[in-house]
């Protein structure tokens, strides 16, 4: 019997025909032959194919215009004689010795994501379907996994690739990453919309054009006033407003009949907020039903207006249409306006983009609430597209595979034509499952999420049931704490529960992953880098991922030691220094997504913060505040400034969070918030008492006991950010000396979010720290004032005394009395005069608490004869702890120069 079965293995072997030998005992066995004129996807598709086969192989096959006699033909492009693809698609045709390769391609450069490169496609099937080429993270020598293939021959047979969908991309990987895993591209027919309607969230500039002339294109305030801004939403039911839409898009159209404009109805960056009477009537009657099926946890922002967006988009459909029926509509179900309106049918040319709420990993009644938006808005008819926004996980192993793939088959089950995913967060070492997921869906939408999974561990080698054991246990850690990971960034993010959980992640990572979490998964991972050690590539592969799960380890201690208000300065540098040195020194390339990590205010930008104020003259005030909605603009004539005010009937709202995060919608007028407070005896007699607001969002008027202290009004075009930056007011002529201070504070907010916003203090700065001089009557003290290699300059009994040289020379004042520094205004005055050619340049440098240099911000000082002021203001950066005054003598030789006083003093930046 056993002779049988082998005799049979040996006649299947010698029937088995090969079309097309490409290499043979690692030499090349085939000529790869593009057209004469190769277009830039040609070109580089066959530039992929040789580069692949090498690595497989050694053998470097030869790229050539015209078949090499001898030697078989891999034919690229048009190269291979085809016609009839469809742009994005590709085939692989092997007979008779030629392999041909080619796809639907155009003449554009590779650089657009809308380049048609069907043949690049094509190439990438054929190399993981012949060579098992598997695309795990995008760094060319690891990521990429190629395994040995001295010889590689392909049997007779044609297969293809087809485009899943219209569109795919995934916004923040590198576009020749997104065509290699995900074959990723842009719409065939792209979409074109009117100058005044393109872009994303399309309607944010509207106010500086139509804001004068049309206020009632913008949302009105339950007062009735229309708020009109960059972040306004609009009057969608206005007709006046759909008509100038219309007016836009036909124009355009008229002006190219040859193109099809589309319309892009893509609301601004903020929920639908209008509270006019038509816009009331279109929400419909029980619009707020939908919020009772919401977990406990969550708080709805805003009222639900779906059926009021959807109306909007079938009336300019509708519109459109009878015009121009190839036109399209891109619109989203975001937001407020998230949930399915019910009755409605909407026609395949509106595109409805699924923005769900980031929610993840789901709780069992938030799934079940995702999918019943999806279905809904699926049986509408509209083309219903998938736009999730996925940045969440920080640096932590969060695996969210489950409930994306889920999420994705929700939209995919319909007429889906289109994924956009703004993100994701290229964390690779600690979320590699689940990215290469939800990359693989874009080319492959029908595939199995196991056999998706299993595909990414096999590239792991002889590891890879150890690796998958590893991200097993993180995959069922994120799905048994469904619910912590929900609640926790809404309970514990101070500044705001933000929508997308993973931008203020770093608040509370180490209450997702404590330490002891690690365990288990060090223990998993040894067994990972033991399975590896037989393959060298392998372990390198497995060593990323090790790389990862300490790098997260570390910060998830490092956020601990933060959130810790009993560390002090000196631990939270010694935890930072220690994740900075890790990834100088162990963090590979593409492990930790340190750009979410860091940048834009985000996790630690945000939450590893070193504290600006000196905490042995501060004073912080309670963070829950008597409060009370002023929407009739009555605040002020019933007396809520008043010391003796009866606000006891009041509510109660925090002071480290907007307002909306607390319940109180947007588009309010006035908020009022009191407290009564007692200034500890150690501070009452202080030479300054300040008012410390961490930040106010938009305008505001403070009164101490019932006396105007100060006010600020928020101006978008002088400092627009500042609703994060601090403001300050002097309040020491209005402290009695029992140190009883009843606070009232009225913050006005016409548009967006609003309130105080993070914590406040009472800070007792001497006047010697908030103003520092050198004059003859106050000198430096001593090591404040040092030269470089030669004497910049002299204290003499006059000032500072300047002589010309031909070097030249720099000095430095150190200006360590100046504390707490960060963002204040910083005004430094000098008295000088000068004889003679050259000049002197004055620099203030700002530090950070290590020591770092932020910046050099230089003052050049006037060369006149007598003495003359020289004033300048800087607004000294967040992260500003020290300030150094950098002094450059460039004067000519024979020339003199004299700063008799140097004045230097910090200020509010925001207030008076």
């Amino acid at each position: 019997m056993r002779k049988l079965v082998v005799a049979v293995v040996a006649m299947s072997l010698l029937d088995m025909s090969y079309a097309v030998t490409l290499t043979r005992d690692g030499a090349p066995a085939a000529t790869v032959v593009i057209p004469g004129s190769p277009r830039p996807v040609e070109k580089f598709a066959a530039e992929e194919l040789v580069r692949f086969v090498k690595r497989a192989s050694g053998a470097e096959l030869k790229i050539a215009t015209k078949p090499v006699a001898g030697m078989d033909q891999v034919l690229i492009g048009r190269a291979a004689g085809l016609s009839g693809l469809e742009p994005f698609c590709g085939t692989v045709h092997a007979n008779g010795k030629v392999l041909k390769i080619a796809g639907g391609d155009d003449d554009e450069p590779l650089k657009s994501r809308f380049t048609k490169c069907g043949t690049l496609f094509a190439v990438y099937e054929f190399l993981e379907r012949e060579l098992g080429v598997l695309w795990l993270w995008p760094d060319e020598e690891l990521g990429v996994v190629v395994r040995t293939k001295k010889t590689i021959e392909i049997p007779d047979g044609s297969y293809g690739f087809r485009r899943a969908f219209d569109s795919s991309v995934l916004r923040r990987l590198p576009i020749p990453w997104q065509r290699r895993v995900a074959r990723a591209h842009g719409y065939p027919r792209p979409m074109v919309f009117p100058p005044a309607l393109s872009g994303g969230h399309v309607f944010g500039k509207w106010w500086k054009t139509y804001g004068k002339t049309n206020p009632d294109f913008f949302e009105m305030d339950a007062n009735g006033k229309r708020v009109i801004g960059g972040s306004s939403s609009m009057c969608v039911s206005n007709p006046k407003f759909h008509d100038e839409l219309f007016r836009l898009w036909n124009e355009a159209r008229q002006k190219e009949p040859g193109v099809i404009y589309d319309l892009n109805l893509c609301e601004n960056d903020t929920a639908g907020r209008c509270k006019c009477p038509k816009c009331m009537e279109w929400s419909g009657a029980n619009a707020n039903d939908v919020f009772k099926q919401y977990p406990k946890w969550y708080k709805a922002d805003a009222d639900n207006v779906s059926e009021r967006y959807t109306r909007w988009y079938k009336t300019m459909a509708d519109r459109m249409s009878a015009v121009e029926p190839e036109a399209r509509i891109y619109a989203f179900a975001y937001k407020n306006y998230y949930h399915p309106p019910k009755g409605f049918k909407l026609s395949p040319n509106i595109h409805i983009g699924f923005v769900p709420r980031p929610h993840v990993p789901y709780t069992a009644e938030w799934r079940k609430l995702v999918h019943e938006c999806a279905r809904g808005w699926r049986e509408s008819g509209c083309t219903f597209n998938y736009r999730p926004n996925i940045f969440d996980g920080y640096v932590m192993p969060e695996d969210v595979s489950d409930d994306i793939y889920d999420e994705f088959h929700q939209v995919y089950a319909g007429n889906m034509k289109a994924i956009d995913v703004d993100g994701p967060n290229m964390s690779f070492a600690t979320q590699g499952p689940f990215l290469y997921m939800l990359s693989r869906l874009c080319a492959k939408p029908d595939a199995k999420l196991e056999d998706l999974r299993a595909e990414y561990f096999s590239g792991f080698g002889p590891a890879a049931d150890a690796v998958r054991d590893y991200f097993e246990y993180w995959r069922r850690y994120t799905l048994g704490n469904a619910e912590k990971f929900c609640r926790t960034p809404v309970e514990k993010d101070p500044i705001s529960h933000c929508m997308f959980f993973g931008f203020h992640y770093a608040f509370y990572a180490h209450l997702l992953y404590p330490q002891e979490v690690f365990k288990t998964a060090r223990a998993l991972m040894e067994k990972a880098l033991a399975a590896a050690k037989s393959s060298p590539d392998d372990l390198k592969r497995v060593e990323f991922l090790s790389a990862g799960l300490e790098h997260a380890a570390l910060c998830a201690k490092t956020c601990e030691v933060f959130a810790d208000a009993k560390a002090d300065n000196a631990a939270k540098l010694s935890a930072v220094d220690a994740v900075r040195a890790f990834r100088e020194k162990r963090l590979p390339n593409w492990a930790a997504d340190l750009k979410i990590a860091t940048s834009r205010g985000w996790n630690e930008s945000a939450a590893w913060v070193f504290p600006a104020l000196d905490s042995t003259r501060s004073f912080a005030l309670p963070i829950d505040w008597k409060f009370m909605l002023d929407t009739a603009d009555e605040g002020e004539r019933r007396g809520y400034f008043k010391a003796d005010f009866d606000d006891s009937g009041w509510g109660t709202a925090k002071t480290d969070r907007h307002l909306e995060r607390q319940g109180y919608n947007q588009g309010w007028l006035h908020a009022w918030f009191r407290v009564e407070v007692e200034i500890p005896k150690r501070f009452r007699g202080s030479e300054n008492t300040i008012l410390h607001f961490g930040a106010l969002d938009k305008s505001c008027k403070l009164w101490i006991n019932g006396r105007l202290a100060g006010s600020f009004t928020y101006n978008p075009e002088t400092h627009p950010g500042s609703w994060q930056m601090p403001m300050e007011f002097d309040i020491t002529r209005l402290v009695p000396a029992d140190g009883k201070l009843n606070i009232a504070v009225q913050v006005t907010s016409l548009v967006g979010s609003g309130g105080i916003v993070k914590p406040c203090y009472l800070v007792f700065p001497s006047s010697s720290q908030l103003r520092y001089v050198v004059s003859p009557q106050n000198p430096p003290a001593k090591g404040a004032y040092y030269s470089y290699r030669d004497v910049c300059c002299e204290w003499t009994s006059e000032g500072f005394a300047f002589n010309g040289s031909e070097s030249g020379s720099t000095g430095v004042l150190r200006l360590d009395a100046l504390s707490s520094p960060a963002q204040k205004k910083l005004v430094v005055s000098v008295d000088y005069r000068q004889k003679g050619g050259g000049e002197v340049i004055l620099s203030v440098e700002e530090k950070d608490v290590r020591g770092k240099k932020l910046r050099r911000t230089p003052i050049a000082l006037k060369p006149t004869p007598d003495f003359s002021l020289n004033e300048a203001e800087i607004e000294t950066l967040a992260d500003t702890a020290k300030l150094l005054l950098f002094i450059e003598n460039k004067l000519d030789v024979g020339a003199h120069g004299m700063a008799r006083c140097a004045a230097f003093e910090l200020k509010p930046l925001l207030t008076k």
